[in-house]
């Protein structure tokens, strides 16, 4: 059973305008988001409000399992895995039809899948992390088996940065364990991410062309000490 993050707030005391004060915390991670907040510019030591700015404060959301009729956000979660462009529609579309791409999520609830999403306050999925056993895999094809699946991620681009991946990825794996020996990942060299993968345990065991045809990391996590 996956559990639930709770929110708490941070800075509960502070006298801030209340648009900041809705500071909340992840796990004692925070997460950010744009919010108005005042600029105070004064002189002699006497600050005024003078105008807006804006800067990022936590917000909120949710990990929940994912379920067959995620089936949409997951093919929207996978365009941003996959780097694609910013059209959303065209990019979904492209997907479903790229024999490369397609296998990560169609016919999603298959024996073996397993994945989280990450939901705001309006019931938005923001993003997903979820693994898949493949056949005949191209990212991890000296590394995966038949019971080592392959993990996917993908966070909306003005998402990115809240900590919404790595709670993502702390959940899945969590939820792997027990029922994988390892996990299989690919992630382009140029990615920030493959920090927060070294961070969680991932390790490189061979590099790669991708299916845009520049390099990338086939990175392991092994779940158990043995396989």
């Amino acid at each position: 059973m996956l559990s639930v993050p709770r929110y708490r707030q941070s800075r509960p005391n502070t006298c801030w305008p209340a648009c900041v004060r809705m500071i909340l915390a992840y796990h004692g991670k925070h997460h950010t988001e744009y919010a108005i907040f005042p600029l105070r510019l004064g002189k002699a030591q006497q600050p005024e409000l003078r105008c807006l700015d804006l800067i990022k404060v936590p917000m909120p959301f949710l990990i929940q399992p994912s379920t067959p009729t995620d089936t949409p956000a997951l093919w929207e979660m996978l365009t941003y895995a996959a780097r694609m462009p910013d059209d959303v529609a065209a990019n979904i579309a492209a997907a479903q039809a790229d024999p490369f791409l397609q296998k990560y999520v169609e016919g999603w609830g298959k024996p073996g899948d397993l994945g989280v999403l990450a939901v705001d306050e309006s019931g938005e999925t923001v993003g997903a992390a979820w693994v898949r056993l493949l056949d005949h895999s191209f990212h991890a094809r000296n590394h995966a088996a038949d019971n080592i699946p392959e993990l996917a991620i993908g966070v909306r681009p003005a998402r990115r940065g809240q900590g919404i991946g790595t709670a993502l990825m702390e959940a899945l794996i969590a939820a792997c364990r027990g029922r994988f020996p390892a996990l299989v990942l690919s992630v382009r060299l140029v990615n920030p991410a493959v920090h927060l993968y070294e961070r969680l345990g991932f390790v490189t065991v061979e590099e790669i062309a991708n299916r845009v045809g520049t390099a990338s990391a086939v990175m392991e996590l092994k779940l158990t000490a043995d396989r």
